[in-house]
């Protein structure tokens, strides 16, 4: 395969979600927003571990989606490398929007109403929690941002922290999988 205009050879996109966060944290019930949940110690942990796992890789580019914890998470990994790029932010990356705050009481009901709307994600009009952005709206806004991504030069190697359910329409998009194969790995190998 021939270099892409801008690049030397093969570009890689290192696609990262953020370290664990508690949604269930008395900082979120407080708030009643997701949105500012904040890396957890374990958090902090993974996030370490994967920018020492990744230290020997150069980045080019690193964008995160500006939520607290996807900056974080890049910044801590970046701390492992020398010569960083500076982080930029993305917001068509961006985690979904959840509409009506839910007051999960453990980790284990939220587990359980995030499968489901995962699992529901392909039919028409689904949307990310009551009064949600829409899953196909979703997509649309993040193979925007991936093209516009992959269009960009000088760049061969980047690393994007972003969410799971975003990792996970990005992944089934590029296998061409349905959109309701972002419910997990198991409908993904299926589709």
């Amino acid at each position: 395969m021939s270099a892409l205009p801008g690049t030397t050879g093969r570009r890689r996109i290192y696609l990262m979600r953020h370290g664990f966060v508690d949604y269930t944290s008395e900082a979120v019930r407080m708030a009643r927003d997701p949105s500012v949940a904040t890396l957890t110690p374990a958090g902090e942990q993974e996030a370490l571990a994967a920018g020492v796992a990744l230290s020997d890789v150069h980045f080019d580019l690193a964008i995160c989606t500006g939520l607290i914890r996807t900056r974080q998470t890049a910044e801590i990994v970046l701390a492992q490398h020398p010569n960083a790029p500076v982080l930029e932010e993305e917001p068509r990356f961006g985690e979904l929007r959840s509409g009506q705050y839910i007051d999960f009481k453990s980790a284990e009901h939220l587990a359980a109403t995030m499968t489901f709307l995962f699992e529901q994600a392909g039919e028409p009009d689904a949307c990310f929690l009551p009064g949600g952005e829409k899953f196909a709206d979703a997509l649309d806004r993040i193979l925007e941002g991936l093209s516009d991504l992959l269009t960009r030069p000088d760049w061969a190697s980047a690393l994007v922290v972003a969410h799971e359910v975003v990792n996970r329409m990005v992944l089934a998009s590029v296998v061409g999988a349905p959109l309701g194969a972002s419910a997990g790995s198991n409908r993904i190998q299926a589709a």
